[in-house]
Protein backbone atom coordinates (compact mmCIF):
# COMPACT_ATOMS: atom_id res chain seq x y z
CA UNK A 1 0.00 0.00 0.00
CA UNK A 2 1.38 3.15 -1.14
CA UNK A 3 -0.43 6.64 0.24
CA UNK A 4 0.51 9.17 -2.56
CA UNK A 5 -0.41 13.05 -1.89
CA UNK A 6 -2.26 13.90 -5.26
CA UNK A 7 -2.13 17.85 -5.52
CA UNK A 8 -3.74 17.99 -9.04
CA UNK A 9 -5.87 16.29 -11.04
CA UNK A 10 -2.93 15.30 -13.98
CA UNK A 11 -1.32 13.51 -10.56
CA UNK A 12 -4.48 11.75 -10.20
CA UNK A 13 -5.12 10.45 -13.60
CA UNK A 14 -1.57 9.31 -13.83
CA UNK A 15 -1.81 7.23 -10.22
CA UNK A 16 -5.24 5.83 -11.32
CA UNK A 17 -3.96 4.33 -14.15
CA UNK A 18 -1.14 2.74 -12.52
CA UNK A 19 -3.20 0.72 -10.12
CA UNK A 20 -6.19 -1.74 -10.53
CA UNK A 21 -7.02 -1.07 -6.76
CA UNK A 22 -7.33 2.95 -5.75
CA UNK A 23 -8.39 4.13 -3.21
CA UNK A 24 -9.12 8.62 -2.68
CA UNK A 25 -8.58 10.17 0.76
CA UNK A 26 -10.25 13.60 1.24
CA UNK A 27 -9.24 14.83 4.23
CA UNK A 28 -8.68 18.37 5.86
CA UNK A 29 -5.78 19.11 8.61
CA UNK A 30 -8.58 20.78 11.15
CA UNK A 31 -10.83 17.73 11.15
CA UNK A 32 -9.96 15.32 13.80
CA UNK A 33 -11.66 12.28 12.33
CA UNK A 34 -9.87 12.98 8.87
CA UNK A 35 -6.35 12.46 10.98
CA UNK A 36 -7.71 9.75 12.87
CA UNK A 37 -8.63 7.87 9.67
CA UNK A 38 -4.99 8.74 8.23
CA UNK A 39 -3.29 7.63 11.55
CA UNK A 40 -5.16 4.13 11.13
CA UNK A 41 -4.24 3.33 7.57
CA UNK A 42 -0.49 4.32 8.36
CA UNK A 43 -0.79 2.17 11.42
CA UNK A 44 -2.28 -0.59 9.45
CA UNK A 45 0.35 -0.59 6.47
CA UNK A 46 1.61 -4.24 7.22
CA UNK A 47 -2.13 -5.42 6.81
CA UNK A 48 -3.17 -3.28 4.01
CA UNK A 49 -0.27 -5.17 2.15
CA UNK A 50 -1.17 -8.61 2.97
CA UNK A 51 -4.46 -7.95 2.25
CA UNK A 52 -4.78 -5.70 -1.20
CA UNK A 53 -1.78 -5.76 -2.34
CA UNK A 54 -2.73 -3.84 -5.34
CA UNK A 55 -3.75 -0.93 -3.42
CA UNK A 56 -2.21 3.12 -3.88
CA UNK A 57 -4.19 5.80 -2.04
CA UNK A 58 -4.54 8.78 -3.45
CA UNK A 59 -4.93 11.21 -0.88
CA UNK A 60 -6.01 15.07 -1.60
CA UNK A 61 -6.19 17.79 1.75
CA UNK A 62 -8.95 19.59 0.93
CA UNK A 63 -7.11 23.43 0.71
CA UNK A 64 -8.57 26.46 -1.22
CA UNK A 65 -5.37 26.50 -3.60
CA UNK A 66 -6.87 22.62 -4.45
CA UNK A 67 -10.58 23.10 -3.81
CA UNK A 68 -11.22 24.46 -7.60
CA UNK A 69 -10.41 21.25 -9.71
CA UNK A 70 -11.24 18.55 -6.29
CA UNK A 71 -14.74 20.83 -6.68
CA UNK A 72 -14.70 20.33 -10.36
CA UNK A 73 -14.12 16.97 -10.61
CA UNK A 74 -16.24 15.35 -7.42
CA UNK A 75 -19.05 16.26 -5.07
CA UNK A 76 -17.11 16.29 -1.46
CA UNK A 77 -20.28 17.29 1.02
CA UNK A 78 -18.42 15.60 4.13
CA UNK A 79 -15.29 14.80 5.39
CA UNK A 80 -13.32 12.47 5.69
CA UNK A 81 -14.59 11.22 2.41
CA UNK A 82 -13.91 8.35 0.36
CA UNK A 83 -13.99 7.23 -3.11
CA UNK A 84 -13.12 3.79 -4.28
CA UNK A 85 -12.45 2.93 -7.91
CA UNK A 86 -11.52 -0.27 -9.72
CA UNK A 87 -9.84 -0.77 -12.77
CA UNK A 88 -10.27 2.91 -13.43
CA UNK A 89 -14.22 2.80 -12.76
CA UNK A 90 -15.75 4.35 -9.18
CA UNK A 91 -17.31 1.93 -7.60
CA UNK A 92 -17.75 3.17 -4.17
CA UNK A 93 -18.07 6.14 -1.79
CA UNK A 94 -17.73 5.98 1.91
CA UNK A 95 -17.83 8.96 4.59
CA UNK A 96 -16.60 8.96 7.99
CA UNK A 97 -13.64 7.50 10.39
CA UNK A 98 -14.17 3.76 10.02
CA UNK A 99 -11.27 1.02 11.94
CA UNK A 100 -8.99 -1.09 9.50
CA UNK A 101 -12.15 -4.00 9.29
CA UNK A 102 -14.46 -1.82 8.30
CA UNK A 103 -12.32 -0.14 5.32
CA UNK A 104 -11.16 -3.69 4.51
CA UNK A 105 -14.39 -5.29 4.18
CA UNK A 106 -15.34 -1.97 2.06
CA UNK A 107 -12.42 -2.32 0.03
CA UNK A 108 -13.44 -6.36 -0.66
CA UNK A 109 -17.11 -5.74 -1.72
CA UNK A 110 -15.92 -3.01 -4.17
CA UNK A 111 -13.06 -5.96 -5.98
CA UNK A 112 -15.44 -8.05 -5.81
CA UNK A 113 -18.73 -5.69 -7.73
CA UNK A 114 -17.01 -5.48 -11.55
CA UNK A 115 -16.95 -9.23 -11.07
CA UNK A 116 -20.38 -9.51 -9.95
CA UNK A 117 -21.81 -7.33 -12.53
CA UNK A 118 -20.22 -9.35 -15.21
CA UNK A 119 -21.98 -12.49 -14.12
CA UNK A 120 -24.97 -10.96 -14.08
CA UNK A 121 -24.65 -9.72 -17.70
CA UNK A 122 -23.81 -13.10 -18.74
CA UNK A 123 -27.30 -14.84 -17.11
CA UNK A 124 -29.03 -12.09 -18.23
CA UNK A 125 -27.51 -12.66 -21.81
CA UNK A 126 -28.25 -16.70 -21.62
CA UNK A 127 -31.64 -15.68 -20.10
CA UNK A 128 -31.86 -13.68 -23.21
CA UNK A 129 -31.00 -16.13 -25.77
CA UNK A 130 -33.38 -18.88 -24.06
CA UNK A 131 -36.46 -16.28 -24.83
CA UNK A 132 -35.07 -15.75 -28.08
CA UNK A 133 -35.14 -19.44 -28.88
CA UNK A 134 -38.51 -19.73 -27.67
CA UNK A 135 -40.23 -17.37 -29.22
CA UNK A 136 -41.46 -18.44 -32.70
Amino acid sequence: MEIIECTSLDQFNTLLTSSPLVLIDFWATWCPPCLMLRNMMTQNQKRFNTDFPDLKICSIELTPENQTWVLKKWKINAIPHLICYVNQEKIDEFKGFMKYEKLAENLRSCQDQPLKETLCAKIRKRRSKTKDQKQP
